[in-house]
């Protein structure tokens, strides 16, 4: 389990997610002041998605595979 949240930190770091969001998704609060500043938007959320989406994306084409689950 671990390693999946590292591998998950290191992708939205990848494709560039806002710390405000990161920090969410880990279900931790950001520290300080900028908690109470800070939120995360819709638009961020968005860029995450995209970004994941992408990554996913180009894995299953490394793999040759045209879908995750067998129908």
């Amino acid at each position: 389990m671990r390693a999946r949240r590292h591998t998950r930190d290191t992708y939205q770091a990848q494709i560039g997610v806002h710390p405000v969001l990161a920090h969410e998704q880990a279900g931790h609060k950001y520290p300080g002041i900028k908690r109470i500043c800070r939120h995360s938007t819709p638009e961020m959320r968005i860029h995450r998605l995209e970004g994941l989406q992408r990554i996913v994306e180009r894995a299953m084409a490394n793999l040759r595979w045209s879908e995750v689950w067998e129908t």
